[in-house]
């Protein structure tokens, strides 16, 4: 996480017609330091190319930033007043880090899929969110509703037979984070 904010913090520092190229750097070095992709691809080379779960994530990986763009905006339209201890989610340093978080479920959910199980779901990301989500005053209810979201949107995305498929994973997903764990948070 520290990484994370040290580069937009540097970022707000370039001038704006370096920014772009740098935020794309930084967003490289973040992806591979916060999220699973290795054993994304890892799991990945287990499967034979016609395998349902692949499929489905070859089908969401050009679309993942474009799904959590989507996820975000949507959960700023119902929270429009929201303020986490950073800022407002509609503050640009916050809706990037929402949108890296919501990229981050994704791989998450690939892993999964990949592997065939929930275990990096229920023993990485889980216990993850509820570490840092109440220090930064990040609502249980918010991410539920982005967990719904996501579910939602993923299924747009995918063919009938690879949703039809995929669906039990995001079912438990948004069980797992729905405001029934914390009700309170």
């Amino acid at each position: 996480m520290q990484y994370h904010y040290t580069g937009i913090q540097l970022m707000e520092l370039l001038p704006e017609s370096e920014q772009e190229n740098f935020g794309s750097y930084v967003k490289i070095l973040d992806d591979h330091l916060y999220m699973p992709l290795q054993r994304a691809y890892q799991a990945a080379g287990n499967h034979s190319s016609d395998s349902m779960a692949l499929q489905s994530v070859r089908t969401l990986m050009p679309a993942m930033s474009r799904i959590a763009e989507r996820v975000v905006d949507r959960v700023n339209q119902l929270y429009p007043r929201y303020r986490s201890h950073s800022g407002f989610l509609t503050d640009p340093t916050i809706r990037t880090s929402s949108i890296r978080d919501v990229e981050m479920f994704q791989v998450y959910m690939w892993v999964c899929l990949l592997e065939g199980n929930l275990h990096a779901l229920e023993t990485e990301l889980f216990p993850l969110c509820v570490m840092i989500y109440p220090r930064l005053n990040v609502s249980w209810e918010l991410v539920s509703q982005m967990t719904h979201l996501l579910r939602k949107e993923v299924a747009t995305y995918l063919p009938p037979e690879q949703a039809k498929y995929c669906e039990p994973f995001y079912e438990i997903l948004r069980r797992i984070f729905s405001t029934e764990v914390f009700p309170n948070a």
